[in-house]
């Protein structure tokens, strides 16, 4: 049993969250969730409903997509269509063991995750395309 128990911690992402509503109107799972860098745009317009924040961390068998997938189902259960990607860093995790010791390079983010109507969304991503044109 305990075996179990500690190794259910592997399979989840381990992180922080603040302000996430409490009885959350979740999206259908074919909602688009779209990530937006805040280097690509650094000021929110008006017209988002900020629902909460999270902050992701490193842990052992860690994955950037793993990560990716948990914050867009997490935007999901709570009602947003944005993940507001405010900070991105790669961490290093340990997982000491009697014989070996694993080492993973984990994408960790601190996001917010807001909710907008469809026009500020195309809006936002023809930003993000721009962007990425000029570069």
């Amino acid at each position: 049993m305990f075996a179990a128990l500690s190794l259910s911690a592997c399979f989840g992402t381990p992180h922080h969250t603040v302000g996430l509503p409490n009885n959350p109107t979740p999206l259908d799972s074919l909602s688009e969730v779209i990530f937006v860098n805040a280097r690509a745009i650094p000021v929110l317009p008006p017209e988002f409903n900020f629902l909460g924040s999270i902050l992701t961390e490193a842990s052992s068998g860690c994955s950037d997509m793993g990560t990716i997938d948990f914050l867009r189902q997490e935007a999901r259960r709570v009602g947003a269509n944005i993940v507001y990607v405010k900070n991105a860093e790669t961490k290093t995790a340990y997982l000491y063991t009697q014989y070996m010791t694993t080492v993973s390079h984990c994408l960790t983010l601190h996001v917010d995750l807001l909710y907008a109507e469809a026009p500020l969304i195309t809006k936002w991503q023809e930003q993000i395309k721009a962007a990425k044109a000029k570069e």
